[in-house]
């Protein structure tokens, strides 16, 4: 499923018209102010870029197509994507 670039934007998530995901999530904006500081070590810069590289993944894989899968268990089928 795309994204429609004129349809309303999602809260927390902006769409600009070359289609670009501006992510507006608090724990991203948090981990950029730590990034931008002068005084941030380069251990905790490091962290900070991993984390948000997670955050962000999330966000741009939100509106990807699943398929449903049948999943054995010790206990029953389960459903997975």
């Amino acid at each position: 499923m795309t994204s429609d670039t004129q349809t309303a934007p999602v809260k927390g998530r902006n769409y600009d018209p070359a289609g670009v995901t501006i992510c507006n999530h608090p724990l991203i904006q948090h981990g950029l102010a730590e990034l931008r500081h002068r005084d941030t070590p380069s251990i905790r810069f490091r962290s900070r870029i991993k984390e948000i590289t997670r955050y962000m993944t999330y966000e741009a894989s939100r509106d990807m197509q699943t398929v449903a899968v049948a999943v054995p268990t010790p206990v029953a089928i389960a459903n997975g994507v």
